[in-house]
């Protein structure tokens, strides 16, 4: 598994020299847009101190996750143009929102949903912190300690699906479930693979945390691309045309 995954990682490095810039400036538009809508459910209540109106910034903030994951999406495509040695565009980037958007759309609710799900205990325990029922300490425990559990739980979770927008980017007419079950049925015999290369990129993550941001500018293309090249490898598109 070490060796596969140095294999595509190699290969994303390869085809990714030359893009780097464009992917870096594609990467910071979707971070402007992201972290400026990001900041509506604080400014509309920027006092939820009760249960109602907190919950309506929580649902505020979610719906603004998938669509910032629609974002995501756009970066993907960027990605697989690039494993495939084609020009990508500036506006691949919103691809999601201008391609059967609601297919997308349906997608990312469900992937977000399921981490949503898992961040319940996070937001009950902050929600508990407001109101001064915890300490400082015990909330940052807490969140030290559910954090990490969260992201483990999350990428387990959703393994099976991982591939779903890569189908809907290159077949945007399927469905939305067509997607998910089609995801499934191609990581059968592939998901310990999946799962050491999705987890080959802790370190590199944790590096970038340590640069305040910065680093994810040259992480994040480094990551979409292998993973583009994982799933051409799956669908067996990648056979003989690496070199």
């Amino acid at each position: 598994m070490r060796r596969h995954s140095v294999y595509l990682k190699g290969l994303a490095r390869h085809f990714l020299q030359g893009n780097y810039g464009f992917f870096a400036v594609s990467l910071l538009c979707a971070s402007l847009l992201t972290s400026s809508v990001s900041s509506i459910p604080s400014a509309l209540f920027q006092t939820a101190d009760n249960l109602p109106m907190y919950l309506t910034q929580l649902l505020i903030a979610f719906m603004i996750s998938v669509l910032s994951g629609m974002l995501t999406d756009g970066l993907t495509k960027i990605a697989l143009s690039v494993s495939r040695n084609q020009k990508a565009a500036f506006s691949d980037l919103f691809f999601a929102f201008t391609h059967q958007a609601d297919h997308f759309l349906l997608v990312e609710l469900i992937l977000t949903g399921i981490t949503s799900l898992l961040h319940i205990p996070a937001l009950y325990m902050e929600y508990l912190a407001r109101q001064e029922v915890l300490t400082s300490l015990q909330y940052n425990l807490f969140s030290l300690t559910w954090g990490a559990a969260e992201i483990i739980l999350a990428i387990l979770l959703t393994l099976g699906f991982r591939l779903a927008v890569f189908l809907l980017l290159d077949q945007p007419e399927m469905s939305p479930l067509g997607a998910l079950r089609q995801s499934m049925q191609l990581l059968r015999g592939w998901k310990k693979k999946l799962l050491y290369l999705e987890f080959s990129f802790s370190g590199m993550y944790l590096l970038g945390l340590l640069s305040v941001g910065i680093g994810f500018f040259w992480i994040t293309p480094y990551y979409e691309t292998t993973f583009a090249f994982f799933y051409r490898e799956v669908t067996g598109e990648t056979r003989g045309q690496e070199n």
